[in-house]
């Protein structure tokens, strides 16, 4: 999809992260306690999504490329093979 957070465009990372204005969003409470101050919360929400989405794939194969539940046609839609 995207390689970081920010180019997803409908993404709220810009606002959360680096305060970019955004009159659709509303701050999460959870986000407002990340700290007392503005730069602070951008800080810590940075910080927090690197952390949970380092650089490396992480993804479990297993449930990624695994088979799929769904008929045949279903399958082919996604350019995949048969489901279980």
């Amino acid at each position: 999809m995207v390689q970081k957070a920010g180019d997803w465009p409908w993404s709220a990372y810009r606002f959360y992260a680096f305060g970019e204005p955004n009159e659709l969003i509303t701050p999460h409470i959870t986000y407002l306690a990340l700290g007392p101050q503005e730069e602070k919360r951008q800080e810590e929400y940075r910080n927090f999504v690197n952390d949970v989405l380092p650089g490396e794939d992480r993804r479990d194969l297993l449930m990624s490329e695994g088979p799929f539940i769904g008929s045949e046609e279903f399958g082919q839609s996604l350019g995949l093979g048969g489901g279980l």
